[in-house]
Parts: C-alpha cells; structure tokens; sequence
C-alpha cells in the first residue's frame, strides 16, 4: 500500500534583507496509512516549520520552501496547490493540533460557534445538524456537560478542557492525516497521560494517521510507530520506536535518552546535553552536532555526513557509521 504522505528533498529558507538561511534541509519522511510517526528533538531543530509546510501555514515572507515535494495521499503535491485547493484539504483531509490550545482558539466566539465553523466550511449539512454533530463529537473526546460548555467561551475553561476541544475540531471531518504539534506541552503530567491516551483511541476509531511532533520521549515511546529525530533542521536518524530505544546509533539521540533516563536516577545530577542548537546563521561546516558530541572525529568538523540507512530500516547521519565504528 503506498504512503499517505511523502516529503521528498524538502528544504525550507529563512530570507532576510541580506541573505538566506535553510532552517530545514534535505528531510525525506514517509507517513504510512493508519501510522503514528514521531519527530522529536530540542527547540529550534525545525519539527514545527516541517509541520506547518504541509499545512500551507508558512509565513512567506520570510519563510519559504526552497525545494521538495510534499505528496498527499498519492494524488498530488501540497507545495504546488493554489491556496484555495489547499484551503479544501486543510481541515478536512489533513488536520492540526497546536501547542497552545489558548491561543489557538478565539477569545471572541463560543466553542460551538469555532466547532461547527469547521463543519460549515467542508459539508453540506444543515445548520441543526451540524450543531448535533459538534455536540457528539464533544462527547467523544470526554467533554462532561457538553451542551452547556458549547455556549461557553475559552477563557471560562481549562488547559486540558481546551486541548479535548482542538482535538473534536481537528477530527470532526475524519481527516485521513492528523498533525500533533506538541499538543500535552501546556498541560499537567495527568492531563497529559489522559490527552495521550484519548488521541489513541479516537486514532485506532477514525483509522487516522498522526503526525505526533514532541521533545517528550516519552510521549514518543507511547504513541508512535516510526520515529524520526530533529538535529539542526535535518534528520539525523529514523528508525520504527523500538529500534530507536533499544538500538539507539545517533549520539545525539543517545543524549536525550540519556537525559530522560538521569530523571530516575536520585544518586547523580540531572543529564543535559551541552551546548545549544546552533542558529540558521551559524551552521557548523561539518556536522552539525560536532561542537556538542563527545565522540566526534576530525572529519565531523569540516565535512557533512550523508543519511545512510545502517540496517533494514534504520538511518543514521553520522560519520561514526559511515566509517564503520561504532558508537558502543
């Protein structure tokens, strides 16, 4: 069965008055039909503009896509589609969730008003029906008092209330793909775990796949079925879940396990992986984890690694591979 989704080659620019930066570089991601595909990594490594260029959401100016191609569902490229044929998929074929359901709804309507303004721009059905519809749907996502909150406005309703709502109007049209940006960010550790474990019901029932884009591997152990992790506006390794967490190649993603593993850990200090992400402006001419990794060779620093696939299924990008050493 082929890919719902394919980002082939993509590359998106930052553009200035002086010059142009790639702030996401050469990714090449496949979303399989009904899957849960992770992309997880540090702020400032591209997860969220990769997300939104599918969606059609970059600011242009300054944000462009410089090249690749985004397919959907085989039948076309989401990066050459006028505005208003994108406007007819967004919502209804391919929905998002955003990190901050506070800022993502509007202060000034009520959430049956934001709830049905789905429904009324992607079906034909009548104003009652579509009222019926976003009260089931409100139900479904465990919503208590449904009716009464549908008059209610978002600031009269709490965080994990909120993210229930985003994720009834990202399904309400039963899209084929649904985008999670960091949707638990905001929300306590048990609200998060009941948010978590509501997005995989309603997936398994909608037959939806799901982009789940987090810093949180834990979310990612949870709920995904492929990874992929973010360094620096690439892709530096991609593996299915458990490969990843069992057999980790990249030294990066060995130091956010790390950093995970250290929180149990009472007799030593909390891990951090030192350094920062370097900036669009300042990107290493080698790779670009060299300056924080503390197994990096002599080439790491002058010259870029390729993305090689080190087992069936299982890339990497670094030279550590390449050469044939091991991380160990």
């Amino acid at each position: 069965m082929s890919a719902l989704l394919q980002i082939k080659d993509l590359d998106i620019e930052l553009r200035t008055q002086k010059s142009a930066y790639k702030v996401v570089e050469d990714i090449n991601i496949e979303i399989g039909r009904k899957q849960t595909y992770g992309i997880v990594g540090e702020s400032g490594c591209g997860k969220s503009l990769t997300a939104m260029s599918i969606m059609g959401l970059l600011s242009n100016p300054p944000l462009r896509v410089g090249r690749g191609e985004i397919i959907f569902d085989g039948r076309c490229d989401l990066l050459k589609l006028t505005g208003e044929k994108m406007r007819k998929i967004r919502g209804k074929e391919i929905s998002m969730i955003f990190q901050e359901p506070m800022t993502a709804l509007d202060p000034l309507f009520n959430i049956e008003s934001q709830v049905v303004e789905v429904l009324r721009f992607h079906s034909n059905l009548r104003e009652n029906e579509m009222k019926e519809t976003a009260l089931e749907m409100l139900k479904k996502v465990g919503i208590p008092r449904a009716e009464s909150i549908m008059k209610e406005y978002p600031h009269q309703l709490s965080g994990g209330m909120l993210q229930r709502i985003m994720i009834a109007t990202a399904l309400i049209c039963n899209p084929k793909l649904l985008i999670a940006d960091e949707p638990t960010t905001a929300l306590d550790v048990t609200i998060q775990a009941q948010i978590l474990d509501l997005m995989n019901e309603l997936k398994n029932s909608y037959d939806t796949s799901v982009i789940m884009i987090t810093h949180d591997l834990g979310v990612i152990a949870e709920t995904c079925d492929r990874v992929a992790v973010f360094y620096g506006g690439q892709v530096v390794e991609e593996a299915d879940v458990v490969t990843l967490f069992h057999n980790t190649a990249h030294p990066y993603t060995f130091g956010l396990l790390k950093a995970v593993t250290s929180l149990g850990d009472k007799n030593k200090g909390l891990y951090s992986i030192p350094g920062v992400v370097p900036s669009a402006d300042k990107m290493p001419k080698g790779c670009r984890f060299a300056e924080r990794c503390g197994k990096r060779l002599d080439i790491c620093m002058d010259t870029a690694p390729g993305l090689i696939e080190i087992e069936e299924g299982h890339k990497c990008r670094c030279w550590l591979h390449e050469r044939g050493y091991s991380n160990g």
